[in-house]
């Protein structure tokens, strides 16, 4: 594969596993759609991740979709904070890792690249958007008041994912500016601790 190539399936690659770290489903669903009718280049063809654009895997990221916010509602859990000992964000977070794992893993592979890789990669691309978001997300999520805003950040972070997922697709050198926003979310929040703990010492 020509190096630019090479760097342009990277750059799809990281798009979409940052897309899985924030919300995970709607960029399977995105990318794994596509590449059931190979639209945009989209393709999982070889390996182990062929099965990534199969009719029967889209009906079960669907399900876990639905299946996903009726706990949510129900049990009005936080989908967000997985650091949090929160179960359904470590379920969420957890699904992000694999689904950015299987995406990355998938578009390297069918490249003719070590898909496993990839894989590694592309959870830490997810890993990156979940702890650079999470205790952000989730204390969003706990300062409002009213219980249909609060469920409907959940579907503002999805569509904030379907976005990054469907820039990245369309043009796929995109995909490495959603680590950019990640990285200084992160800086942020680090700053903002140890400005605390500083403050902390200074008390005592």
């Amino acid at each position: 594969m020509p190096p630019m190539s090479l760097l342009f399936q990277i750059g799809l690659g990281v798009g979409l596993g940052v897309a899985a770290g924030l919300r995970p489903f709607l960029p399977t669903l995105l990318a794994c759609g596509l590449a059931v009718g190979h639209h945009f280049k989209m393709a999982f063809r070889y390996g182990h991740f062929h099965f990534l654009q199969k009719d029967w895997w889209l009906l079960a990221v669907a399900g876990l979709y639905i299946l996903v916010w009726v706990v949510q509602v129900l049990l009005k859990a936080d989908p967000f904070n997985p650091f949090g000992r929160r179960p359904l964000a470590i379920v969420i977070a957890l699904m992000g890792a694999a689904a950015a794992a299987l995406l990355f893993g998938g578009t390297l592979r069918d490249h003719g690249h070590h898909g496993w890789i990839g894989a590694v990669a592309g959870a830490g691309c997810a890993a990156l958007a979940t702890v650079a978001t999470a205790p952000i997300l989730s204390g969003a999520r706990k300062r409002l008041t009213d219980r249909a805003a609060r469920e409907a950040l959940s579907l503002y972070v999805d569509g904030v994912a379907l976005v990054f997922a469907a820039m990245t697709v369309a043009y796929k050198p995109l995909g490495f500016l959603t680590v950019p926003p990640m990285l200084l979310l992160l800086a942020a929040r680090l700053r903002r601790r140890g400005t605390k703990y500083a403050g902390l010492r200074i008390l005592r």
